[in-house]
């Protein structure tokens, strides 16, 4: 079954996203096909950071939370302290909506 996490951070959202761009994104980029993942959005809330992510399987969403390289890069970012709220969700369904189809 397909698993949503919702992570919430707090702070101010330009550095935030800044510290996510320098120290998460590149090891996710790297790593996260192979834990299952399909789909990343981060948004700007008014309180800090969104970040939503959509993994093939409940296990795959927790493995990152277990790589010590993926950690290394969370300890280093400034997201990491500020994060006030993780859900992980059970996803029932899912689609993307294309022009044409």
């Amino acid at each position: 079954m397909q698993r949503l996490t919702i992570i919430r951070t707090s702070g101010d959202p330009d550095e935030l996203l800044a510290s996510k761009r320098e120290h998460i994104d590149p090891v996710m980029k790297r790593k996260a096909d192979q834990y299952g993942h399909l789909l990343h959005i981060t948004t700007r809330a008014d309180d800090g950071l969104v970040v939503i992510n959509l993994w093939q399987s409940e296990e795959g969403s927790q493995q990152p939370w277990e790589d010590p390289e993926i950690q290394e890069a969370r300890q280093g970012s400034r997201t990491e302290r500020g994060v006030d709220r993780r859900d992980h969700l059970r996803a029932l369904s899912g689609r993307g909506y294309r022009q044409g189809s």
